[in-house]
């Protein structure tokens, strides 16, 4: 708590201690020097809070580690203490604002992100982000010792522990990191008040470990966009969210034959695409996915599928074309 400052303020004036020596009074009656103590550490304290704007929490943890903690400054001591761990509360709760666990299930967490804050990721815009974490393993520590098989799947993009080659575009340590930090111990809210902008699923692990009714509830009345690298096995559902996620044509005939559309991740620059394909707006017109929404699914009403160059680990040098546009 910080109190206002008062200009030239008048000096609370201490009385002057009686005039028999405090330690011969001590002797006959040893609560007097105490009292004594404690009634000067007091007004000090009072004098204080009136001229200068302190931060009582840390001045008052210092009087009761260097002086002795008396009696009358115990409810002083214990006010300010009380108002510094609000003021914490207070700040811990206006960041984890952002972002709320909507589904736990022992093994992952799925959070959305984005409540307070708009997104700066330049390519999908301002869209709400769900996230699925492993439950109880920051996602550095997972990626080490290959726990992203509990949010990633069989992912080929997963980590070396887990399988896969590492190539996943998104750094753990950045944003899942700091999600998993902003969230962990937060209650679980099965049904938040969400923003009105769209979201997107799957901005990290992948949407099929969170069920289907999840999914429904996240996205009632809202624009979605949505990538599943799972959808070999996931229930045919999914599809109606996401874009199987591919990277041959083999994979677009198989994840096709199963429902889905896809989106494919080109090799190469070079990569021809196939009937039925269109590169993606961003690389083509530098239009964010929060503008774009072809990747809905089946719940989009367009029917092509979508194909984009690698990015991350796996992006071609800058500079080059895709298929006659420029990148």
């Amino acid at each position: 708590m910080c109190l206002p400052h008062v200009s030239n303020p008048a000096p609370i004036q201490i009385p002057n201690p009686i005039p028999i020596p405090i330690q011969s009074q001590s002797q006959s009656n040893p609560n007097l020097e105490w009292s004594w103590c404690a009634t000067t550490h007091t007004l000090v304290a009072i004098q204080s809070m009136m001229t200068a704007p302190i931060r009582l929490g840390g001045w008052l943890r210092r009087i009761a580690i260097d002086k002795p903690m008396a009696p009358p400054m115990a409810p002083l001591y214990i006010f300010a203490r009380y108002r510094h761990w609000r003021r914490y509360q207070k700040k811990e709760s206006e960041v984890s604002k952002n972002s709320v666990p909507i589904y736990r299930d022992g093994s992952v967490v799925a959070t959305v992100t984005g409540l307070k804050n708009k997104s700066a990721n330049v390519k999908t815009g301002d869209q709400l982000q769900l996230s699925v974490l492993v439950e109880k393993i920051d996602p550095v520590s997972a990626m080490k010792t290959g726990a992203d098989r509990a949010n990633c799947g069989d992912c080929k993009r997963s980590s070396k522990a887990n399988g896969g080659d590492g190539s996943c575009y998104v750094t753990t340590c950045q944003m899942p990191l700091a999600v998993y930090r902003s969230t962990v111990g937060m209650p679980t809210v099965p049904d938040p008040t969400l923003p009105n902008k769209s979201i997107r699923l799957g901005a990290y692990g992948d949407p099929c470990f969170v069920p289907l009714e999840i999914l429904r509830k996240v996205t009632d009345g809202r624009r979605y966009t949505g990538y599943t690298h799972g959808w070999r096995d996931c229930n045919e559902g999914y599809a109606q969210y996401c874009m199987a996620s591919v990277d041959t044509p083999k994979e677009r005939r198989m994840a096709k034959a199963l429902g889905y559309r896809t989106f494919r991740v080109l090799p190469s620059a070079d990569s021809p695409l196939e009937d039925g394909e269109r590169m993606c707006p961003n690389t083509t017109h530098g239009v964010q996915c929060a503008d774009c929404m072809l990747c809905a699914g089946q719940g989009s009403k367009a029917k092509v599928d979508i194909a984009i160059v690698g990015h991350g680990p796996i992006a071609p040098k800058k500079g080059g074309q895709v298929n006659g546009y420029h990148y």
